[in-house]
């Protein structure tokens, strides 16, 4: 029971603006505003300055109708004492009178301890439906039998290992760090949107 309630805990409970995009690489999102697309091209710009070091490094196209950057953020994965990962990334800004789309595209990442590339796949998983417990449990089992295979373990002597190594408390602490992973990447990516939306819509009043 005491697993159960700890599974349940780590459930996401925010709903997102931001939606995955047709082609299931990226997110999107549509945002209305009372604004001339001129004042939302200025804010927008204005938004990238504050939020990246040098502007002029990230931006790749600057139209009064498009806005692209090249850039990264991080997260936090639950795995290996918390490891944080850089998300190299394609920003894009589609401009129009009262409204605007901003595009997300992840691209690659990488592991900030050491700067070094992670596989696509590493990345891309992010991108599909967390997997329930069940077949959650059946993958791990399945990919460590391979492994202890892959190490010169016979495929009877690998099962007889993982079915004896891997009890029911592991597969359930495995489970709970993946989805706590899996929230800490769309908390990422709805920080991005959020900050966006909240700097192009406040109010210009000069109160200082």
């Amino acid at each position: 029971m005491k697993k159960l309630i700890l599974l349940l805990l780590f459930i996401p409970l925010v709903s997102f603006g931001q939606k995955l995009n047709k082609d299931s690489n990226g997110y999107t999102e549509v945002i209305e505003v009372e604004l001339s697309k001129k004042d939302i091209h200025q804010k927008i710009n204005e938004w990238i300055a504050i939020n990246y070091k040098s502007a002029q490094d990230v931006i790749q196209l600057n139209t009064v109708d498009k806005i692209v950057t090249k850039g990264n953020y991080s997260f936090q994965s639950a795995f290996t004492n918390g490891s944080s990962y850089g998300v190299r990334n394609i920003l894009t800004f589609s401009i129009r009178d009262n409204k605007y789309k901003v595009d997300l595209i992840p691209n690659s990442m990488f592991d900030k301890s050491d700067m070094k590339d992670t596989p696509l796949t590493t990345m891309t998983q992010y991108f599909k439906e967390m997997q329930n417990f069940e077949d959650f449990k059946k993958m791990v089992r399945n990919n460590s039998i391979v492994n202890m295979q892959n190490a010169g373990y016979s495929e009877k002597r690998a099962t007889k290992m993982i079915d004896k190594n891997n009890t029911p408390e592991v597969y359930s602490d495995l489970y709970s760090m993946k989805k706590i992973t899996y929230e800490n990447w769309n908390k990422a990516i709805e920080s991005t949107f959020k900050s966006v939306k909240e700097y192009v819509s406040k109010s210009d009043e000069d109160d200082w």
